[in-house]
């Protein structure tokens, strides 16, 4: 069998047999793959490494018929903190279940790559986890071809100023639209700060997001516009946002995910 070399994150691993396990992993030079890894419920394999959830690899594969076959690991970061915390730990399969459900096997994505690894480097250093993913979501859509529009008007073009005026984002236009389009594009209500941070967290090549700390108007109107804006053009259901759900049902505390039903 042919073999090739990767490094990758593992987003998912489920059993196979009583040792071993098929895994989704997503890599920069190959985009997603499906893997069996065998013999990691043995003791002292020495795959077992890449079968833990959002280890970052460099892996040696063998190509199979239906899934490839890891050979070999060596382990880069295995991200332990996002473990200790059950908020990271949701907020880190969000992320890897988003990108595994809008991303196609053998299709290379190295932005998507970098971008997935870099978030999950902020959540471990403990970077303000909700703000962490509203980034993810931006820099995801404008990969998968979705970006929103800031800018000016996404329906005429026109300038929206942010004062003294209605502002609101349409998932149907694309963006932000100004208060003529928005009766006619369904356009979402939001104040001016939250396009201010929407316009920050899609800032490329820049740390000024972390130091960001909207009020919880801004969290909540932009995890509903982003959270629109996905599930307008991409249909994705999301077993890892539905526990998310759960989980802020049962503290109480969070509103960075979707409370509607």
């Amino acid at each position: 069998m042919a073999t090739y070399a990767v490094e990758a994150l593992t987003l998912s691993a489920r059993a196979l047999r009583e040792t071993d396990r098929v895994l989704t992993l997503f890599s920069r030079e190959r985009g997603r793959i499906e893997a069996i890894v065998k013999g990691v419920g043995k003791p002292g394999s020495k795959l077992g490494p890449c079968a833990q959830l959002f280890t970052c690899a460099r892996l040696l594969l063998a190509e199979g018929k239906n899934l490839d076959v890891v050979a070999q690991v060596e382990v880069v970061d295995t991200f332990p903190h996002l473990r200790s915390d059950i908020w990271r730990t949701a907020y880190a399969s969000y992320i890897a279940e988003l990108t595994t459900k809008s991303t196609e096997v053998g299709h290379p994505q190295p932005e998507v790559f970098d971008l997935l690894r870099e978030t999950l480097e902020v959540l471990q250093k403990g970077a303000d986890p909700e703000m962490a993913v509203r980034r993810f979501e931006v820099h995801w859509l404008a990969a998968m071809g979705f970006a929103a529009v800031t800018s000016q008007c996404a329906s005429c073009g026109a300038a929206v100023p942010l004062e003294g005026t209605q502002i609101a984002f349409s998932p149907a236009a694309g963006g932000v639209v100004c208060a003529k389009c928005a009766p006619t594009r369904r356009g979402i209500p939001v104040c001016a700060g939250t396009l201010r941070t929407l316009e920050a967290l899609g800032e490329r090549g820049s740390d000024r997001w972390l130091r960001l700390r909207p009020p919880s108007q801004v969290r909540e109107e932009l995890r509903r516009i982003l959270r629109r804006h996905i599930d307008y053009h991409l249909d994705l259901k999301l077993r890892s946002l539905e526990f998310l759900q759960r989980l802020a049902r049962a503290g109480g505390g969070d509103r960075s995910v979707e409370q509607e039903p």
